[in-house]
C-alpha cells in the first residue's frame, strides 16, 4: 500500500475516532476500570493520554451503561439562580446542595438501569419497587417510598427539572426559616446587581440570616434521597447479578458557568466516594489533570484530604513498549482496512543507522512526545502526509512533518494549561534559540525583563502581578528564574537533571518524583524535543 495526505491511523478524538475500538490496547487500566469492585474510578491524566478511549471502550462492552454527557444536563441556570447567587455572595458553603443534585441524578440513573428507562416508569415496576422493600425493619423507608410515589410523575424528567425542584425547596425552606428576614431576600432579587445588592448582602451579613441560611443548606440534604440509596444498596442490587455502569466524560468542557463548574467537580468526587461502595454499581468519570488541581485550589478543598481519594483515582501512564503496541495495531487495522497484509513498524520507519548521533524513526517520535497516544497517533499521521505515495516513511517525510507536528504541540500545550495560566507564550519565548540542554544561567537578565514586561499587563493573577512587580531589577532575577522554569517542567516544556547519577524527569514520566524545585547551579535542563522546531532550539540528536 502506498501512502497519501488522506489516509491516517485514526483521529485524535476518541469520538470520532473509526480506529478506536478494533485497535484498542488493553491495559491493566480497562481491567480495574471495568471491574466494580475495584475503587478506581476516576480516570486522571493529561490531555490524549486516553481517557475518553477508555469511556468510549466501557461504554460499548457492557450491557448496562449509561452515559452522562455533562453538557446536556442543562445545569447552566444555575449560574443564574437568583437563591443560589444570594448564597454565594453570603459566603454560604453550597457543597451539600451541590451533593444532593448529584445524589439525585444517581439515583434515577440507577433505577434506569435497574429496571429499564421505559418500564422504570410504568406502574407496575414502580409497585415492584414498593414490594421489594420489607417496611417492618425501617419506617425511614416508607418514608422514602412516599417520596417517591409523591414525585412518581415528575421524578423521571430531564436532569434540569429534577435540579429546579431542589432549588425551589430550598428557596421555600429559607424563606419559611428567615420569616420577617425574608423581605432581604426578595429586595436582593430586585436589586440583583450594583451597590443596593451589596448593601443589601452586607445588611444580610449582620443580622441572623447568614446563621439560618447555611442551616437551610445544610438540611437540603433530605433524609428521603439517603433512605432511597440505602433501599437501591440493600433491597434491590443484591436481587441481581448484573452489574450497572453510569459513567460521565467532557467535564473540561463549557457545561456550566465557570464560577460553579469546580464546586460542581469536588461536589462530584465526593458524591461518587459516597456511592460506589456497591458491588455492582460504578460511577465512572474522566478529569484531566490540571482540571483536578484547579478545582482543589478554587474551592480550597472543602472537606477533601486528598489521601483519602487516592484509592479512586486511575492514573493514567504509557511506556515505549505500549506506545509501540499501539502504533502497530492502527497499522494492522489501516492495511486490513485496505485489503492488504500488514508490515511491522520496523520495515515502515527509518532504522537506527548506528552512527552519528541519529536515531530510528519510532524513538525520534517517542522523544517528541509527552508518552501519550495523542502525540503518536498525531506525527505518524503527518508523516504519512509527506510520504509522497511512497509505500514507507522516509526520514525526509519525519522532518518535514515534524515542522507541523512541533507547532500543533505548542498550540496544544497553551490549550491544555490555558485556564491554569492564561497566557504562556512569554514563558515560551524563554526557551528560543537556547541550545536543548541549559543551565539557569543561561536564561540572562534581558529574558526575565522581557517576560515580566510581557506578562505584567495581562495577568489577572494576583500572586503572579506580586511575582512580576520590579521583577526586572536584578535582585529580583533568581525568584523569576524559579517561577519561570517550574511553570515550564509543570507543563512539559522542560525535563530536569538535577545530578549526572540521576534520570532525565519530565513532569509526565510515570515515576516522576520531582513536583518542584529550587534553582541549583548543578541542575541541567533540556527542552522537550517536541518544542525543537518551534522555538528553533539548537537541537541535541538528529533523524
Amino acid at each position: 500500500m502506498r501512502f497519501d495526505r488522506n489516509i491516517d491511523i485514526g483521529s485524535l478524538e476518541a469520538e470520532d475516532d473509526e480506529f478506536l475500538l478494533n485497535s484498542f490496547v488493553s491495559k491493566p487500566d480497562y481491567d480495574a476500570l471495568q471491574n466494580t469492585s475495584n475503587q478506581k474510578c476516576i480516570i486522571l491524566g493529561r490531555t490524549g493520554m486516553g481517557k475518553s478511549a477508555l469511556i468510549r471502550k466501557l461504554v460499548r462492552s457492557k450491557d448496562n451503561v449509561t452515559r452522562i454527557k455533562p453538557e446536556e444536563m442543562s445545569l447552566r441556570f444555575l449560574s443564574n439562580s437568583d437563591i443560589l447567587d444570594y448564597f454565594r455572595r453570603l459566603g454560604i458553603s453550597l457543597d451539600l446542595f451541590y451533593k444532593v443534585l448529584w445524589k439525585h441524578v444517581f439515583i434515577v440513573e440507577i433505577l434506569k438501569l435497574f429496571y429499564g428507562e421505559d418500564k422504570v416508569k410504568t406502574g407496575n415496576k414502580f409497585q415492584s419497587l414498593i414490594e421489594s422493600v420489607d417496611f417492618k425493619i425501617n419506617k425511614k423507608k416508607k418514608n422514602a417510598i412516599e417520596y417517591l410515589r409523591k414525585w412518581h410523575d415528575r421524578f423521571w424528567e430531564n436532569t434540569e427539572y429534577r435540579v429546579k425542584e431542589i432549588e425551589e425547596k430550598l428557596r421555600n425552606s429559607l424563606k419559611l426559616s428567615l420569616g420577617a428576614d425574608a423581605k432581604l431576600y426578595e429586595d436582593f432579587v430586585k436589586a440583583k446587581l450594583g451597590a443596593e445588592a451589596e448593601r443589601i448582602i452586607e445588611k444580610s451579613k449582620k443580622t441572623d440570616v447568614l446563621h439560618k441560611a447555611q442551616n437551610v443548606v445544610n438540611d437540603i440534604q433530605l433524609t428521603e434521597i439517603s433512605t432511597i440509596l440505602d433501599i437501591i444498596k440493600k433491597d434491590l442490587l443484591p436481587k441481581t447479578q448484573k452489574q450497572f455502569f453510569i459513567v460521565i466524560d467532557d467535564l473540561d468542557k463549557h457545561w456550566v458557568d465557570k464560577k460553579i463548574v469546580f464546586d460542581l467537580i469536588i461536589a462530584l468526587i465526593l458524591s461518587i466516594k459516597e456511592l460506589n461502595n456497591c458491588l455492582n454499581v460504578k460511577i465512572v468519570i474522566s478529569l484531566r489533570l490540571n482540571l483536578l488541581q484547579l478545582a482543589l485550589q478554587k474551592t480550597n478543598a472543602r472537606g477533601f484530604q486528598r489521601e483519602k481519594f487516592d484509592n479512586m483515582f486511575l492514573h493514567l501512564y504509557w511506556n515505549e513498549e505500549e506506545l509501540k503496541n499501539l502504533l502497530q495495531r492502527r497499522v494492522n487495522t489501516l492495511f486490513t482496512n485496505h485489503g492488504e497484509t500488514s508490515p511491522n513498524l520496523e520495515e515502515l520507519l527509518p532504522k537506527d543507522p548506528g552512527r552519528g548521533g541519529k536515531t530510528d524513526g519510532f524513538t525520534y517520535m517517542l522523544e517528541r512526545s509527552f508518552y501519550r497516544p495523542r502525540d503518536i497517533i498525531s506525527f505518524f499521521n503527518k508523516a504519512i502526509k509527506y510520504s509522497n505515495a511512497s509505500s514507507k516513511i522516509s526520514r525526509e517525510a519525519i522532518n518535514l512533518a515534524e515542522n507541523d507536528y512541533s507547532l500543533e504541540r505548542i498550540n496544544a500545550i497553551e490549550d491544555e494549561w490555558n485556564e491554569n495560566h492564561n497566557n504562556l507564550k512569554p514563558y515560551f519565548e524563554i526557551l528560543r534559540s537556547k541550545p536543548f540542554k541549559f543551565k539557569k544561567e543561561e536564561i540572562t537578565y534581558k529574558d526575565i525583563r522581557k517576560f515580566c514586561y510581557a506578562l505584567r499587563e495581562k495577568t489577572a493573577n494576583e500572586d503572579l502581578k506580586y511575582l512580576l512587580h520590579n521583577g526586572w531589577y536584578r535582585g529580583k532575577l533568581n525568584r523569576n528564574k524559579k517561577h519561570v522554569l517550574n511553570i515550564l517542567y509543570k507543563i512539559g516544556c522542560i525535563g530536569v537533571k538535577q545530578s549526572p547519577e540521576l534520570s532525565l524527569m519530565y513532569s509526565f514520566h510515570y515515576n516522576n518524583t520531582i513536583d518542584t524545585f529550587d534553582l541549583n547551579p548543578e541542575y541541567n535542563y533540556y527542552i522537550n524535543p517536541a518544542f525543537h522546531k518551534t522555538l528553533i532550539v539548537k537541537k541535541g540528536k538528529r533523524l
